[in-house]
């Protein structure tokens, strides 16, 4: 027998991204409440508009603005109607009608500080991480956030590992979706994954006890692996009041009504979402409209069906994506950016535009919009603290500024 160490490597060789990759230890355990009743049942659900996305998901109907985008940007006669300054995209009619119940909120300007990135692997992760510089931190605040759990399964990212769940002493797990768990092949063989979840299988059905510590610790992980890998799935298949499209956003959001309705159950109380293809660089209107037709009717059936479950009011959803864009280019599309706008919704947010529009003067002459109203840091911090009861300045290590523009709960 070799090493913990080199068995636990090959062991987890093929679940890459998986669950089994990071919980993967005698300590991992499914939530159990010793008093059989959770405090608190809030879900946080962060949707990452990967790619970067432009400003006219909530387009500004200052003239400046639209001067500028002379082919991309919407004016108030086609789009989504919010007030005198702003309205939303038109594919947006789900959010539109959570505007007009006084639940969205609107926040313009957000970014990640005053070294916000253009590259799309270092504003990531500076969203990610909550640090404005990245060098050399290897912790998500999503990792901090959980460290404040109870629960093993206190939060869940849908869309694999990344820089959010990185780290900390009790990690959102990566499950990619409720049936795999994220398992995939080596080499994208099925063969090699088959033979790992068999050599798993053997190792926890092993009736005799042998005197082997390694074999020891690798048996009491992979039972517990084997539990927790099962409370999950069973929920796979659970019964929703509401139908989702099958995309690849309504899939993973489905997933995450699922684990919702599990909640009460694994201790969850946060759910990571990615949803990309916002890189516009080249025909812009056409390739946005796309993205948000998809998000929309995904959106559509998460919050129908969060209302149906009488959980709207336990959930707040919010987006984050890496930076905003540029004015339009000669390709009708637009560039990397800096800030732009953030949603926040679900039945306890305080709807309204939080922080103005962009202005003529914020426009000016540059290449994208320079200014900033404040940082996604502030916002989720709202969140946190007064929605989730959680220390908000643990997570984003103190380095919270409070501002009124904020109060979204």
């Amino acid at each position: 027998m070799k090493s913990r160490r080199d068995f636990l490597k090959v062991m987890t060789a093929g679940t890459c991204g998986a669950l089994a990759h990071q919980i993967l230890n005698p300590g991992f355990a499914a939530y159990a409440d010793p008093l059989g009743a959770l405090n608190n049942n809030r879900v946080f659900v962060l949707i990452n508009f990967s790619g970067g996305v432009s400003y006219n998901i909530a387009p500004p109907y200052v003239g400046a603005y639209r001067d500028r985008n002379p082919t991309i940007s919407y004016g108030a006669g086609d789009s989504l109607y919010l007030n005198s300054t702003q309205g939303l995209h038109p594919s947006l009619t789900a959010l539109h009608s959570v505007w007009g119940e006084g639940k969205l909120a609107v926040l313009n300007l957000i970014g990640a500080g005053e070294d916000q990135s253009r590259s799309h692997d270092e504003a990531t992760k500076q969203w990610h991480t909550g640090r404005s510089i990245v060098s050399g931190v290897s912790e998500g605040w999503g990792a901090r956030l959980t460290s404040q759990l109870q629960s093993s399964l206190g939060g869940v990212s849908l869309s694999g590992s990344n820089d959010l769940i990185r780290g900390g002493t009790n990690p959102p797990r990566a499950v990619g979706n409720l049936s795999s768990l994220g398992e995939s092949p080596i080499f994208w063989s099925n063969d090699s994954t088959e033979f790992l979840k068999m050599t798993r299988t053997n190792i926890v059905q092993a009736s005799s006890h042998p005197s082997n510590p390694s074999y020891d610790y690798a048996k009491e992980s992979l039972l517990k692996f084997q539990a927790s890998a099962e409370l999950l799935r069973s929920y796979a298949n659970l019964s929703l009041p509401v139908t989702f499209p099958n995309t690849g956003l309504g899939n993973r959001l489905r997933d995450a009504a699922r684990l919702i309705v599990a909640g009460p159950t694994i201790g969850l109380r946060f759910i990571y979402v990615e949803f990309g293809g916002f890189d516009t660089h080249a025909g812009e209107r056409a390739a946005l409209t796309s993205r948000l037709n998809e998000y929309n009717g995904a959106m559509s059936s998460f919050i129908q069906c969060l209302k149906s479950l009488n959980r709207w009011n336990d959930i707040v959803i919010a987006g984050m994506s890496e930076f905003s864009r540029t004015m339009e280019n000669s390709s009708q599309g637009t560039d990397h950016g800096a800030a732009g706008p953030m949603f926040v919704l679900g039945g306890r947010v305080k709807g309204g535009q939080k922080t103005p529009a962009p202005t003529a003067t914020d426009v000016g002459n540059y290449q994208y919009i320079q200014n900033s109203h404040g940082t996604f840091a502030q916002v989720y911090a709202e969140v946190l603290s007064e929605f989730m009861g959680l220390n908000a300045q643990s997570v984003f290590n103190g380095d919270i500024v409070a501002s009124p523009y904020f109060d979204v709960i």
